[in-house]
């Protein structure tokens, strides 16, 4: 096992250049629909707390058991019970990992009226906060007389395979995993716990890499890691959040606030949420959303009453929330986001063609009508797509065919060479494409003279009549006048 640990001047010096400050703009142009996973009257029980979630799917800990609901409809979700027994559940795909009793189980809810329930472990020793992704199930394991991290690969649930992960005198939990990086906090070197992150590309040996020192990471629900950043709050010195960029090997600091109770964090792709009591300022919780690539903090809820339990997927942020239980034990609330639109359409090669467009600059058009066509293609949806000879607007289209293109018929007679096509989305968002073609003026002369009058901008082909019979006209007088 390969563990490649910075000590001493060296490692201060790296850390320290490594630190920014990053003070964001405050914005609100994300839109929240909030909603209600699940609330009864449970004042009698032990509570609905911290939940989980994955696309449709919330998970969360019940009266010492798990619960699942489906969010694909927010406003009628649909409640399962997933086990009977169990605390602090993590979701990722169709299986929930959670510990009970000292041991790691997990449930295959593919059918999730009839979950699939696995033991995956079996001795004596604690074993806690499992962690999960893809087919990965992390979690903290004190069999070697201290919390040590270990991996079981569940592809086969029947016979999982285990690693160990961490093999360190110190102990070594609050932990996250995404794709190949495992990152925990680590308390070899110091007592207050440092951030440590594995890449477990190779299971049998693992490269371990020091993040921060001093970290100050409290517990679960303070460190999450996605794709390509780590996000944690830190609590020594000076209270702040900050996020690391993995493959810059780069830490920022958010903000410097004077943070005194953080309820929890969660993070995936470029943004964090933050749950904070201080944000608020009336004595209650807020929820922020962070943007790391923007740089832009977004107060997604105000005046939360309490939070026990924060998760972040996609679009969508569950948590136990206190508001409608207050003196009970809190209810699974969230909120959808929807995100400004701002990604332009983009246009496909039309079918069976290589071009995005039936045209191409310098093309010479020898037919009339000519069928213009495009197949532009969007995020979210086509409004309309415009069609512009000479800039003269000559379609609107807002209905595609069954392969997705939209077309538009040219009168040639009436113009002449420059093309412009213009989609629009939902949003306001275009995208334009440009083409430059000659219309063939032997489809309306016979002769190379009168190539020069073919019609430009607005000349029907009546004016263009009109004009070649002027001509002809006077060709004939010059040849009558020659005669006499």
């Amino acid at each position: 096992m390969k563990q490649k640990k910075f000590i001493g001047l060296i490692s201060i010096s790296y850390l320290l250049l490594s630190f920014f400050v990053s003070s964001p703009a405050i914005a609100s142009d994300v839109a929240v629909t909030e909603f209600t996973v699940f609330a009864d009257d449970d004042s009698g029980g032990s509570g609905d707390s911290y939940p989980d979630i994955y696309n449709e799917y919330v998970v969360w800990q019940k009266d010492g058991g798990i619960k699942l609901a489906d969010i694909a409809n927010i406003y009628s979700p649909v409640v399962y019970d997933v086990s009977n027994r169990g605390t602090n559940p993590k979701i990722y795909g169709n299986i929930i990992t959670w510990s009970y009793d000292y041991n790691i189980y997990y449930t295959d809810i593919s059918n999730p009226a009839s979950p699939i329930e696995y033991q995956l472990t079996d001795n004596i020793y604690e074993k806690r906060d499992p962690v999960i992704y893809n087919n990965y199930i992390v979690w903290t394991d004190k069999r070697n007389g201290n919390f040590d991290i270990y991996l079981a690969d569940i592809t086969n649930p029947e016979v999982p395979i285990e690693y160990q992960i961490t093999s360190n005198i110190g102990d070594q939990y609050i932990i996250d995993i995404h794709g190949n990086n495992v990152v925990f906090k680590d308390y070899q070197n110091d007592p207050s716990g440092d951030l440590w992150i594995a890449d477990i590309s190779n299971l049998n040996s693992p490269i371990i890499e020091e993040v921060s020192q001093d970290a100050g990471i409290l517990e679960h629900g303070y460190l999450s890691i996605s794709t390509s950043y780590i996000a944690w709050f830190q609590s020594v010195a000076r209270d702040t959040i900050c996020y690391y960029d993995i493959t810059a090997k780069k830490q920022t600091n958010i903000q410097q606030l004077e943070i005194t109770s953080i309820d929890y964090l969660d993070s995936w792709g470029d943004k964090i949420v933050i749950a904070d009591y201080e944000f608020g300022g009336s004595g209650n919780s807020s929820i922020y959303l962070y943007d790391i690539s923007k740089d832009i903090l977004t107060r997604i809820r105000a005046d939360v009453a309490g939070i026990w339990g924060l998760a972040f997927h996609q679009n969508n942020i569950v948590w136990e929330d206190y508001g409608l239980d207050w003196g009970g034990s809190g209810d699974i609330l969230g909120v959808m986001l929807t995100y400004p639109d701002t990604t332009p359409p983009t246009y496909q090669n039309i079918p069976g063609d290589t071009r995005v467009v039936n045209l191409t600059n310098n093309e010479i058009i020898k037919t009339n009508p000519y069928i213009i066509k495009v197949k532009p293609s969007d995020d979210v949806k086509i409004d309309r797509v415009e069609f512009y000879v000479d800039d003269v607007l000559i379609c609107t289209e807002t209905a595609p065919d069954e392969l997705g293109v939209f077309s538009c018929s040219w009168d040639t007679s009436k113009y002449h060479s420059d093309i412009r096509v213009v989609t629009y989305d939902t949003s306001g968002n275009s995208t334009e494409l440009n083409r430059t073609v000659t219309v063939d003026s032997s489809i309306y002369t016979d002769t190379e003279e009168d190539a020069e009058t073919l019609p430009k901008t607005g000349m029907n082909i009546l004016d263009y009549l009109n004009l070649t019979i002027t001509k002809l006209l006077d060709f004939l007088k010059s040849k009558m006048m020659f005669l006499f």
